[in-house]
């Protein structure tokens, strides 16, 4: 039986470092998409499979979004298809986003180091359902206001559990700066940068990571950015990036994956 979520650290307490501990091991292990998954071991962030195409479990999602619907949180939360990309993540380091407006609005997430930055002004922004508990294993800078009823969360926790959905659908805390726009997310090995799809050249919106929820039904929030034929792309792999967004976008361009114009957007 799923248990209470009066308290889940990022979301409705603070981040602590045995939630970090928890996390860092939640984000690192390998399990094959396509795998149906079995957990007997302990918390491991690298149980989060990798993106590449598996069986979809969006048929949960018209329930699912009337969870969020009769609690009135459809606008703060949302749900993801969890997976991972890193293969270690490191101790004492979490994968965490944050959102810029130079020289475009996006989503630059990368791994630190906890002692670089202020447990008290992070958020839980990807949990999962793991042993009948969400768990954070992505956050994001700031603080949320979306207040979410526990009866909320154990209503999620508990259909989550009797459909076996560990790992197929994450909780995801909205950023509202992104509301309304159709978000890419393009893989640069050890970092991310979710972008909105337009701006993407050579790649396309791919496969489906994140869900909105209305009452009119659930539609695409993100998508990974991949070639026109589907396949993932890892841009730079194991090659130093650029340490400033400026440096990482002008990369990005002169290999064809976003236009030129994003940098005057």
């Amino acid at each position: 039986m799923a248990s209470s979520t009066e308290r889940v650290p990022g979301l409705n307490c603070p981040v602590t470092a045995d939630t970090v501990d928890k996390s860092r091991e939640m984000h690192v292990a390998v399990i094959p998409e396509h795998s149906r998954m079995r957990f007997n071991h302990k918390y491991r962030h690298d149980l989060l499979p990798k993106d590449t195409d598996r069986p979809s479990p969006e048929a949960h999602l018209p329930s699912l979004k009337k969870i969020l619907l009769t609690y009135n949180v459809h606008e703060k939360y949302g749900f993801h298809k969890p997976h991972r990309h890193l293969d270690e993540l490191g101790e004492n380091r979490i994968f965490l986003g944050t959102t810029l407006t130079e020289p475009l609005l996006c989503r630059w997430t990368r791994a630190q180091h906890i002692d670089d930055v202020d447990l008290n002004e992070i958020h839980a922004h990807l949990l999962v359902f793991y042993k009948g508990k969400l768990i954070p294993y992505e956050y994001h800078k700031g603080l949320h206001t979306g207040n979410m009823p526990k009866e909320c969360l154990d209503e999620l926790l508990q259909y989550f559990e009797k459909h076996s959905l560990c790992f197929e659908f994450a909780l995801q805390a909205l950023l509202p700066e992104f509301t309304g726009r159709l978000m890419s997310e393009i893989d640069l090995g050890n970092q991310t940068l979710m972008l909105e799809a337009k701006y993407l050249n050579c790649l396309k919106p791919g496969n489906t990571t994140g869900w909105i929820v209305s009452p009119q039904g659930c539609t695409v929030g993100e998508t990974h950015g991949t070639t026109p034929d589907g396949k993932h792309v890892t841009v730079n792999k194991g090659a130093p990036l650029p340490d400033d967004l400026s440096g990482i976008c002008k990369l990005l361009i002169e290999q064809d994956l976003v236009h030129s114009h994003c940098l005057t957007a």
